[in-house]
């Protein structure tokens, strides 16, 4: 049980390394200026799977989101409460309050979006 927590705990912190390392790297996409850039109210079902730009404030919440576009963020903990320039990739997750043999279990109904980041900047 240690191990596995040891484990998740260095995955989360090299994920969190690696994204600030490509924030800050030269080593990015070409193409970043051609993503569409999504707008408060958009339809995120129509930008699944789609590398997109959005500018808004990362919100303060024990989930870090961009709470304007109801789309999670999580690896911009520590820029809560800033805003930023993301360029990333939108996935759609399907969450259900029951498992495949109909219990309840921990959780919400429904579809929400996530942001796979590719990079990003704090708006000054």
């Amino acid at each position: 049980m240690k191990r596995i927590l040891l484990l998740s705990v260095v995955l989360i912190v090299w994920g969190a390394f690696m994204t600030d390392v490509l924030a800050k790297s030269k080593m990015l996409p070409k193409d970043l200026d051609t993503y569409p850039v999504i707008k408060v109210g958009d339809d995120l079902a129509k930008y699944v799977d789609q590398n997109v730009q959005i500018i808004s404030e990362v919100s303060n919440t024990k989930q870090p989101s961009f709470g304007d576009y109801w789309l999670s963020v999580p690896l911009l903990e520590d820029y809560q409460g800033k805003k930023v320039h993301v360029w990333g990739k939108v996935i759609k997750v399907q969450e259900s309050t029951t498992n495949e043999k109909g219990e309840i279990v921990q959780g919400r109904d429904g579809t929400f979006y996530h942001l796979e980041i590719v990079t990003f900047k704090v708006v000054e």
